[in-house]
């Protein structure tokens, strides 16, 4: 209960700083997420790395545990979020860039799970929690657990 807690609290943190540097959607956080972890690479090639790490592969399956979904299925989802997310900007959308909500997320998101469950555990991952980017929306949906913590938890904070 103390571990969940503290990352609540770190999370609530993390939220207040990706607000003051601007990233305010789900998108904009994990695109900052994927260009501080591979700054050389586009966000695709870089969402695609960060999925096979060794230490997110683990996690995942600790994810899927919880989750039911394999981890096969997770890291599949979790390499096609970031297009998804996309879709809204560049899918030909008919909303004016003006109109866009920061905190829409595509309903294809919100309704498939297992995506859901892979972008989320991308957040809990680096400390995040998703219901703070899409307008506290899906509170209490996902339950994923904290993971294993070091001082190298991720490409980022070892590169």
């Amino acid at each position: 209960m103390l571990i969940e807690r503290e990352s609540l609290v770190v999370a609530e943190l993390q939220k207040q700083i990706d607000c003051s540097e601007g990233l305010m959607s789900v998108r904009s956080v994990l695109e900052g997420i994927l260009t501080t972890a591979f700054p050389s690479k586009s966000a695709t090639d870089a969402l695609r790395l960060y999925c096979e790490q060794s230490n997110f592969q683990s996690y995942l399956a600790d994810v899927s545990k919880i989750s039911g979904f394999s981890v096969g299925n997770l890291t599949k989802s979790a390499k096609s979020v970031y297009g998804m997310l996309s879709q809204i900007i560049h899918g030909g959308s008919t909303f004016s860039i003006d109109s866009i909500d920061t905190t829409t997320i595509p309903q294809s998101v919100l309704r498939d799970k297992c995506t859901l469950n892979a972008v989320a555990a991308i957040f809990k991952f680096e400390r995040r929690d998703i219901r703070f980017y899409v307008g506290g929306r899906g509170g209490g949906i996902l339950k994923l657990p904290t993971p294993p913590r070091s001082s190298t938890h991720s490409v980022a904070s070892s590169a």
